[in-house]
């Protein structure tokens, strides 16, 4: 048995419990696990019968509370994909106007940045308080950590994109 406890935003407390409860369940489900949820305290209590079953659901949870909806979230339960959490206070983002620029370089005018970084990585970003999470597939995830970092670290969103069409070439 394993067992573990995470914190999420009060306000992503109904996204994770779902109409009815229904994305909780499909969660317990397929994750072959027990959730608890105490709303007061934004705590949830995950049972798990072994670790993988753990950590998945965990990255499942995270995905939800970072901003991503829960059918996002779900590519997690695949094989094949993972998460990502990029802490965007890293790249000197020590004040709230340095940390919204930094937001706002990565999701660029009308959004227009994020959706070419999905379009070009088959990823899935999703940029809330301090973080990037980005879900997808283990190759495709490192590209588009590399290009936000990029980004992050003052490159142009132009050289980002050179980069991820670069690599999609080869």
């Amino acid at each position: 048995m394993s067992f573990s406890t995470i914190s999420i935003p009060k306000a992503r407390i109904k996204v994770l419990i779902g109409k009815n409860g229904a994305i909780r369940r499909n969660i317990e489900n397929r994750g072959k696990v027990k959730l608890y949820v105490h709303s007061d305290t934004s705590e949830i209590d995950i049972n798990a019968k072994d670790a993988l079953s753990l950590m998945t659901v965990e990255n499942v949870i995270k995905a939800i509370a970072r901003g991503f909806a829960p059918k996002k979230a779900f590519l997690l339960f695949r094989e094949n994909y993972f998460f990502e959490i990029i802490d965007i206070t890293a790249f000197k983002a020590k004040s709230k106007s340095r940390l919204q620029t930094l937001r706002s370089r990565i999701i660029g005018t009308n959004g227009v940045t994020k959706h070419l970084l999905q379009k070009y990585t088959n990823c899935f970003l999703s940029i809330q308080g301090k973080t990037v999470s980005i879900i997808g597939e283990a190759e495709n995830i490192m590209l588009a950590k590399q290009a936000v970092e990029m980004i992050l670290d003052g490159a142009k969103q132009a050289t980002a994109y050179h980069f991820l069409e670069k690599s999609s070439h080869n």
